[in-house]
């Protein structure tokens, strides 16, 4: 699996784009920053998107895409995600309000986007990926996810505080080739990643202790812009020589995942 990271920091500003993790050009995880990291024909090509929580900074392209692929698909674009989530989605977004229902348009056979209901914790197929819904810890339901393929599985904790099914399916997943681990916060804000239920570096090495497998790429995103110098100091600290496979992720970065 390749993952093209369309987008990595928790916000936007010059420099900086909200979550968007591309797999394999057809897999869509989150929809905060997609518009503006691929051309026409590469946005035509998403088939599957993949929805962690309602929060705009990962839905935000969702209308933006849905008005660019009208009339340029023969199928509708497929977004998964909770029956809470989506019901967000339905009564928030696309309202013709806020922004025109693409769930209807052209017509309610044949839409650009067709919401899709996922129950957590049973995994389910999108062509050759196994996907599977995992609970997290945040301020409103959010999961994050388990993607696997060829034998090979990429864990997204999506926006989480302290959690723990994260880590079960962490440590219990075979082949497992990556993890994308939210960090938000510096150290002095704990409260407020407390509050927000995000980690801050301090509190993602904690939460990594769970992780038996001490050579498992970790991949940090969600760095708030306004904090992204004083976290990545901090998160130096994640980055030991004895851990080369960690990394902050940035926008249009390109990852080949692969076993040890």
């Amino acid at each position: 699996m390749e993952l093209h990271v369309l987008g990595a920091d928790g916000g936007e500003m010059m420099g900086f784009k909200p979550s968007s993790f591309l797999i394999d050009k057809s897999l869509l995880l989150d929809a905060g920053s997609v518009c503006s990291g691929l051309p026409l024909d590469e946005l035509a090509a998403i088939d599957h998107i993949l929805i962690s929580h309602s929060h705009l900074d990962h839905i935000k392209d969702l209308g933006l895409l849905s008005d660019l692929l009208t009339g340029r698909r023969k199928s509708p674009v497929h977004v998964y995600s909770t029956a809470t989530v989506l019901e967000t989605l339905r009564k928030h977004y696309f309202n013709d309000e806020i922004w025109p229902d693409f769930t209807k348009i052209p017509d309610q056979m044949d839409p650009v986007m067709k919401l899709q209901e996922i129950q957590p914790l049973q995994p389910f197929m999108l062509d050759e990926y196994q996907v599977t819904a995992i609970p997290v810890n945040h301020t409103v339901e959010c999961h994050g996810f388990l993607v696997t393929k060829d034998n090979k599985s990429l864990l997204y904790s999506a926006d989480t505080g302290v959690t723990e099914l994260l880590w079960e399916f962490a440590n219990q997943t075979p082949n497992l080739c990556g993890l994308i681990l939210d960090v938000a916060f510096p150290n002095r804000m704990q409260f407020l990643a407390d509050l927000a239920k995000h980690l801050s570096p301090q509190g993602a090495a904690i939460e990594l202790q769970k992780l038996k497998n001490k050579d498992l790429p970790v991949f940090f995103f969600h760095l708030k812009p306004a904090f992204h110098d004083e976290l990545t100091q901090e998160i130096q600290q994640l980055l030991l020589d004895n851990h080369p496979a960690r990394q902050i992720l940035r926008s249009g970065a390109r990852i080949l995942l692969q076993l040890p």
